[in-house]
């Protein structure tokens, strides 16, 4: 027999939906689960109607990633969670992936000109920082700084141009008093 001094209450917050993925539900989670008022909607116009979190979801931040991924009961790979400024549901992965083969993001009919890629992105790439790891002097260098050395030597020569074209505008290297004679 268990002592009632030994049993506590959770301490781990316990929302209606988990957001975990079932394997028999094949990750399909019903509307009306995550939105208790739904009748009849589909996302689109939730999102209309709503300007805050209408899902009883978590708001995807960091601290939520953290809790979720030092969470001791479960060991959580993923979750549902709300995107504000988007107004959308997200599938947020706690754990990273590593991908083996090919990464599609996007649909573009340009994936057949280029043969030998391993991540094709269909639009715009927000990254932190790229390294080429093929040019040896490029290496330990990060493209952003590389691009801003750029940048900088190009204005530094226009810079240098345009005061070369003030010398030569106001210095006359021939007169014609030296010609005339």
């Amino acid at each position: 027999m268990i002592n009632n001094s030994v049993i506590r209450n959770c301490t781990t917050p316990a929302p209606i939906i988990q957001s975990m993925i079932n394997e028999h539900a094949l990750g399909k989670i019903e509307l009306k689960n995550i939105y208790q008022k739904w009748n009849g909607e589909n996302i689109e116009q939730i999102k209309e109607r709503h300007n805050d979190n209408p899902y009883m979801l978590r708001i995807g931040m960091p601290s939520t990633d953290n809790q979720m991924a030092k969470d001791p009961m479960y060991f959580i790979l993923h979750y549902l969670s709300y995107n504000p400024l988007t107004k959308d549901v997200e599938m947020r992965h706690i754990i990273p992936h590593r991908n083996t083969d090919k990464i599609y993001i996007g649909q573009s009919i340009d994936e057949k000109y280029y043969k030998d890629y391993r991540l094709f992105v269909d639009g715009t790439a927000v990254v932190g920082d790229l390294y080429l790891k093929n040019s040896q002097s490029l290496r330990d260098v990060p493209l952003s700084r590389t691009i801003a050395n750029l940048v900088a030597k190009v204005e530094k020569l226009q810079q240098e141009i345009i005061d070369l074209k003030r010398q030569v505008a106001f210095k006359d290297t021939y007169k014609q008093e030296h010609f005339s004679k």
